[in-house]
């Protein structure tokens, strides 16, 4: 049994606005409505679950967050009349449930960033060199600094399906790693997969320094950061998560990090919750 969201339309409508403007492939996005599929039939998992029978999910679910990775098309669409945002009344807002909204502000790439996308007090000095930080569940090259990681190959998701070799790659790993019809949080952010970051490490690659990999989200927002680590034969490298606040704000991160280790390869993996406690 499972606590249904109450939003399929709100959610549906989202979904199926990111498919519809998304330039994937049709592997990725087939992947993608396979996990929505799942998500929508089972909803969020209650404590009657066994898994879950511990961890109350309930207040989160009452909680209406912006949707915070959406393209500049939408806002297009906003704008030209082509899509409407959702009243509260035909929310259902009273319902009780989580809400993901279209966010009207789409991201300029010129804006100066957030508070919570700085994170610069939260980063360690071992990574100084070697951090990638995303923002609202984008990679955010222009932060982050990656002199210490030249070893490994770090692309976003969009320019790896331009790769031939990474674009196979990705279709190779990406979601098969984990399992989206065993829980409906991987399975949520699997049907939002929008510009993961793909870090690929060579065959004898080591990166001595550790790689941080700092998320961050804004108030009142929801994000989906995805990233694929893929270390090949004796590569050797230390990956540490780190999910950060700028403040005690109400957010939420529903991140999925896939790592797939070849034979002989040394990976370390840490994480680190630095986040609000009403996150």
């Amino acid at each position: 049994m499972s606590l249904q969201t109450g939003k399929e339309t709100i959610y549906k409508q989202d979904f199926q606005t990111s498919l519809e403007n998304s330039k994937q492939p049709q592997w990725l996005k087939a992947l993608r409505e396979k996990a929505f599929a799942y998500f929508t039939e089972n909803g969020f998992p209650i404590v009657e679950n066994e898994e879950w029978k511990y961890t109350n999910v309930a207040p989160m679910a009452k909680e209406s967050f912006l949707l915070a990775e959406l393209s500049e098309t939408i806002e297009d669409a906003l704008e030209t009349g082509e899509l409407s945002e959702p009243s509260a009344a035909a929310d259902g807002l009273s319902s009780g449930k989580i809400q993901l909204q279209i966010e009207s502000n789409a991201i300029n790439s010129d804006a100066q960033p957030s508070a919570a996308a700085d994170g610069s007090d939260f980063i360690f000095d071992e990574s100084k060199d070697s951090v990638l930080i995303f923002a609202n569940g984008q990679f955010d090259k222009k932060s982050s600094k990656l002199g210490a990681a030249q070893r490994a190959n770090i692309l976003s998701f969009s320019a790896a399906l331009k790769n031939e070799k990474y674009a196979e790659i990705l279709k190779a790993k990406l979601g098969n790693l984990i399992d989206t019809e065993k829980n409906a949080f991987t399975a949520l952010n699997t049907a939002f997969v929008g510009e993961g970051v793909l870090i690929h490490l060579p065959k004898n690659a080591r990166i001595d320094a550790p790689v941080q990999l700092l998320f961050t989200t804004d108030e009142g927002k929801v994000s989906f950061p995805r990233v694929l680590i893929v270390a090949d034969e004796f590569a050797e490298a230390t990956f540490v998560e780190t999910y950060v606040r700028s403040d005690e704000t109400k957010y939420l991160t529903n991140a999925v990090v896939e790592i797939s280790v070849a034979d002989e390869a040394k990976i370390k993996h840490f994480r680190v919750q630095r986040e609000s406690h009403q996150a």
